[in-house]
């Protein structure tokens, strides 16, 4: 069932991208920054792939993968939303003042922000992966029968992924 729902959330975005395209000339769309919204929706897009690794054998590829694509897309999608919103910010806070607002071009808010939160991501990721990657592993449970098993990702040590994400 997630399957179909992540399927409709890529079809989703693509037709909304398809939408942006065709009406990137509108004042609406041009005020809205169609830079900004390709890259949220490229990072939605990474987000839905994301669940799909989760199909088929596990290998190592198969268990870091989801992570890359999720942190990836979250990270753009988040970026692009936090750069969009301290740029309303400077025109709200220009318009008191009665100046212009200045330094709130797309070319330097995707420099300053979006690119800044990619880096930091990928260079968690990169360490988390070179460090101690999720590699699979077979587990029994509970509430499978006896000579049943399944392969799970997990983490050598898992205190290693806390210790990364809290420096």
């Amino acid at each position: 069932f997630m399957y179909i729902i992540t399927t409709g959330v890529l079809l989703w975005a693509l037709a909304i991208g398809i939408h942006i395209i065709r009406n990137r000339e509108h004042q609406v769309y041009r005020a809205s920054s169609p830079t900004f919204l390709f890259l949220i929706l490229l990072g939605v897009i990474l987000l839905a792939v994301s669940i799909y690794f989760r199909i088929g054998r596990r290998t190592t590829f198969t268990c870091m993968a989801p992570w890359w694509f999720f942190g990836i897309g979250f990270a753009l999608v988040f970026s692009c939303v936090c750069a969009k919103n301290w740029r309303i910010w400077k025109i709200f806070a220009a318009s008191r003042k009665l100046g212009k607002a200045r330094g709130i071009l797309d070319i330097h808010l995707l420099t300053r922000w979006v690119v800044s939160y990619i880096v930091l991501e990928v260079i968690m990721l990169t360490i988390w992966t070179v460090v101690d990657p999720q590699i699979p592993t077979y587990s029994r449970s509970p509430l499978l029968s006896y000579d049943e098993v399944q392969i799970v990702c997990e983490s050598n040590q898992g205190l290693t992924l806390f210790i990364i994400f809290c420096v």
